[in-house]
């Protein structure tokens, strides 16, 4: 009787867990993740293709089983003569989490088309949709009662849902060398039912509003500040700074080669629990013929500093931007760099 009571207590714990982090995964540099911040972004970019991956790793210092990777491509698909014009972006993400491998795979589909607001080729407007497949699932097999002895026999562990979401973006020039961007994106408006154990267990829908500018003069030295809130059910998150990018040589024109510098905060809200900074966020960039590579680091600087000991983890990404001469598709409008 006291073996089955541990047995239950354990996985009441377990279940309690799987529902307090069912929530969305996320990218520290989100501005090297276009398309899972928004699907209205897929296309807009200066060149026919964009290819990017993202990896990113939580508290190594407790446990390196904390792993988020993506991988997404992005392509204008048909553009018209009045400089509008259609793309197609794919993703999909793996986010594995915990001793129990508590893991999830999305994969999305995108559509978008960018509607053109000036002859001149600089300010436009991007609505976007996407669809795609959910699936949540565990290893049940890596639990143990309090006697080692293996416990959830029978138990699924595995969940399938489809999810649905629609988003608008916008970019406008200034000036000769400047341009401002923004957008707001809406996922999960089906609210997927992603419970394992219970009857119902709805994804909460989460909204995205993202806002940057690229200031820049002649020598194309420029000041990029960039900021994201989300929110999604109770829990709010607020990311806020800039990168500051310096042209590596002056053969800019064919090579395009720059290195960026930056910092970033991310604020935190959880009604009744936690509201403060987050973490502070390092980062740097460098571009080159095409390729976009970027390092960032998170220091915890909460409350669970104590546990994490100030880390949070490092993330990676490299992207690159087919944009050979060819066609009207490489440069159909002037699009803002993320």
């Amino acid at each position: 009787m006291k073996k089955s009571f541990h047995k239950l207590v354990l996985l009441t714990l377990m279940l309690t867990s799987i529902s307090v982090i069912s929530q969305d995964i996320h990218f520290s540099h989100f501005h090297a993740s276009p398309l899972h911040q928004n699907p209205s972004f897929a296309g807009v970019m200066n060149g026919k293709v964009r290819i990017i991956a993202n990896y990113r790793n939580q508290w190594q210092n407790i446990t390196a089983k904390y792993n988020t990777f993506g991988l997404s491509a992005d392509f204008k698909v048909v553009s018209l003569k009045n400089r509008d014009f259609f793309a197609i972006g794919v993703a999909g993400y793996m986010d594995k989490a915990g001793d129990l491998n508590f893991t999830n795979y999305t994969a999305n589909l995108s559509l978008a088309y960018t509607k053109s607001l000036s002859s001149h080729k600089n300010h436009a407007i991007s609505f976007g949709i996407y669809g795609g497949i959910l699936q949540y699932g565990f290893d049940i097999t890596k639990a143990n009662g309090f006697d080692s002895e293996p416990i959830g026999a029978g138990i699924p562990t595995n969940k399938f849902n489809y999810d649905i979401g629609a988003g608008i973006g916008g970019f406008f020039q200034v000036g000769q060398y400047s341009s401002i961007y923004g957008g707001f994106a809406a996922h999960h408006l089906n609210r997927p039912n992603m419970a394992i154990f219970t009857a119902q267990d709805k994804l909460p829908m989460k909204f995205t509003s993202t806002l940057g500018a690229i200031i820049a003069n002649r020598g194309r030295h420029a000041f990029m500040p960039n900021a994201m809130f989300v929110l999604q059910g109770t829990q709010q998150e607020t990311t806020t700074g800039a990168f500051y990018r310096f042209e590596v040589n002056q053969d800019w024109r064919s090579s395009n080669s720059y290195f960026y510098i930056g910092g970033w905060a991310r604020w935190h809200v959880v009604p009744k629990a936690y509201s403060g900074i987050d973490a502070a966020i390092v980062s740097a960039r460098y571009d080159v013929k095409g390729f976009q590579f970027t390092f960032s680091y998170d220091i915890n600087v909460s409350k669970l500093a104590v546990a994490s000991k100030g880390n949070g983890g490092p993330e990676v990404s490299i992207a690159y931007i087919y944009n050979k001469d060819g066609g009207r598709g490489s440069r159909v409008l002037f699009c803002p760099k993320f």
